[in-house]
């Protein structure tokens, strides 16, 4: 609807009369490279560049492309550049030979007084160039260029882009025999399809499609430039020209080219037609972007959801924690199973450990009591955490290549900053998962009880032999000194200065013998009872450590790479989509431009 009505407002004004659509060509041409340069895709077609305004208006173009190199492209062109009444036969070689070691994917043919070639333009004084009320120049493109076998169902006739933005009259041929057969309008108001093909093959074709036979044109021309002044050869010609129905298409390239067109007005139309293009590419390159950022948008949401529920599954998997959220989760944990295997293996062995075998090997209470927590501690868990961070380290090569996943090549989301941020993070040494990334609570805990708790056992049981050697000791020497009394017939022993017979001494030294006794057992015992309760509160807090820890390594190991990936590419995709936004309405401020500049 814009362009028809940008056409009708052509015809009744000049460009120049019309800033405001100075203004909108203006802005349109700078907004094109902006946007592409940030949202280009392979499936938006590229518009050519708009016309300059400050030069006199080019020629008029003829288009002529073939849907296949069997559509008879260049016998058509031949047949309508040929003149055979010429005495001189350098124009029909000329023109027959315009192809012969070639290798250019489109020709031009212009008028000239003289045959030459200047790049790919050839100029020849061809008649058919002189008919028309101002200079007209015929674009041929090779016949190898299309390699499509259904052309007509593209929105641009299969024209390559600069051959639909810059012609004035495009001829699209195509072979009924070898090619698809076309069923759709020409959207170009000039454009005209012709079939190789001397009758029509059905009825219910568009309008402007002739049925045209270029070889029995060319039969009749060859005819004729045999022997020109043979009635036969002349009547050949005109039957095989006629009939070949080439004159109409001359006909419809002339009404094409009728009053009131002028060259202003075709560059107006092309111009319009450009212009209808870069709004085009610019809205279907932002559509591509949205539609991008949405699929990426849908790839972070996708991966963030995996990961966040890995973050909250895998530590139930791992350590078995009860979650009294999750219903029907009768789990136990694997931490508290484990200590209390330990606890019961362990306290065979100390609970064995009395008081006597603690005096005889005083001096070895710490290495014992380390090689039995060593021993027990926590192994089964131990095993299991370590075939654990195997199976992590699985799944954080997994969570790595899925976050170098969601890069799209040469788009926004194909952030330089970002795929090097994860590399150095990939690289660092830290983010190696180690086998024992998840027991270091386990030995840190052992050594912690080794450090503090056992030393203490060990100091104690020191205190009780030592307390029980003084008092043993202390008993002995007052049962000796009332036994040495007795022995010599004083009958107050050696503690008669204190009012105590011999009897009572030695009863007295035996008492505080066996009170020496009973005090060391039992301070013995109360040490093992203080380090039982150091190690339920170094296995407390093993579980929380190895939860901190398993916390730890999935945040800042496991699902790092996915994390760094996903927040940072959600903050460009919203400022890809504030972007868009913007374009989008500078693209409809362009526009009304051109609408006021219709109405003004």
């Amino acid at each position: 609807m814009l362009k028809k009505a940008f056409i009708r407002h052509l015809s009744s004004s000049s460009l120049q009369s019309r800033p405001s659509l100075l203004t909108a060509l203006h802005r349109i041409t700078n907004l094109l490279p902006r946007v592409l340069a940030k949202h280009s895709f392979v499936n938006v077609v590229q518009p050519p560049p708009l016309e300059p305004l400050d030069q006199p208006p080019p020629p008029a173009r003829i288009t002529f492309f073939g849907s296949s190199k069997w559509a008879g492209t260049e016998q058509l062109v031949t047949a309508l550049l040929e003149q055979p009444f010429l005495p001189d036969d350098s124009l029909s070689k000329a023109v027959r030979n315009r192809w012969n070691a070639r290798q250019d994917k489109k020709i031009t043919i212009a008028y000239g007084k003289q045959i030459q070639w200047q790049g790919s333009t050839l100029y020849i004084p061809s008649s058919f160039l002189q008919q028309f009320p101002f200079s007209v120049e015929i674009d041929e493109y090779s016949a190898e260029q299309n390699p499509d076998p259904h052309p007509f169902d593209s929105k641009h006739e299969n024209l390559p882009a600069e051959a639909w933005y810059n012609s004035d009259v495009p001829v699209v041929l195509c072979n009924p025999v070898t090619d698809h057969l076309p069923s759709l309008p020409l959207k170009h108001p000039n454009a005209i399809r012709v079939l190789t093909s001397s009758t029509p093959i059905r009825d219910n074709y568009p309008p402007r499609t002739l049925f045209i036979d270029p070889l029995r044109a060319l039969a009749g021309l060859s005819a004729l430039r045999e022997n020109s002044n043979s009635q036969v050869n002349v009547q050949r010609y005109q039957d095989n020209f006629v009939g070949s129905r080439l004159p109409s298409l001359t006909s419809h390239i002339k009404h094409s080219l009728a009053s009131p067109v002028t060259l202003d007005l075709l560059r107006m139309r092309r111009l319009t037609t450009q212009f209808t293009a870069v709004c085009d590419a610019i809205s279907g390159s932002l559509k591509e972007a949205e539609n991008e950022v949405e699929e990426n948008l849908s790839k972070i949401s996708e991966l963030r959801e995996e990961y966040e529920q890995d973050l909250n599954k895998l530590p139930r998997m791992i350590l078995g924690i009860y979650d009294a959220s999750v219903p029907d989760s009768k789990q136990h944990s694997l931490v508290a199973t484990a200590l209390a295997n330990s606890e019961r293996q362990i306290r065979t062995q100390i609970d064995r450990f009395t008081w006597r075998k603690m005096f005889s090997h005083i001096d070895e209470i710490n290495v014992i009591v380390n090689r039995i927590v060593d021993e027990a501690w926590c192994k089964e868990l131990e095993y299991h955490l370590i075939a654990q961070a195997a199976r992590l380290g699985q799944t954080q090569h997994h969570y790595t290549r899925s976050a170098f996943d969601l890069f799209t090549p040469s788009s926004p989301f194909d952030s330089p900053v970002l795929h090097n941020t994860l590399k150095q993070i990939s690289s660092a040494p830290s983010y190696k998962l180690e086998p024992s990334a998840l027991t270091l609570p386990i030995y840190s805990r052992k050594s912690q009880i080794a450090g503090y708790p056992t030393v203490r056992l060990h100091l104690a049981a020191h205190r009780s032999a030592l307390g029980t050697t003084f008092s043993v000791f202390t008993g002995m020497w007052i049962g000796w000194a009332g036994w040495v009394g007795w022995l010599t017939g004083t009958g107050e022993g050696l503690l008669g200065l204190v009012a105590i017979d011999a009897t009572t001494s030695i009863g007295l030294g035996m008492l505080i013998a066996v009170a020496g006794i009973r005090w060391g057992v039992g301070k013995w015992e109360r040490a093992k009872k203080i380090w039982w309760g150091d190690w339920y509160r170094v296995g407390e807090g093993l579980e929380r450590d190895l939860s901190t820890t398993l916390d730890r390594a999935l945040k800042e190991q496991v699902t790092i790479l996915s994390r760094t990936a996903c927040e940072s590419l959600s903050d460009i995709a919203v400022k890809t989509t504030w972007d868009i936004e913007q374009y989008k309405d500078e693209l409809k401020s362009i526009q009304s431009d051109l609408e006021r500049s219709k109405s003004g």
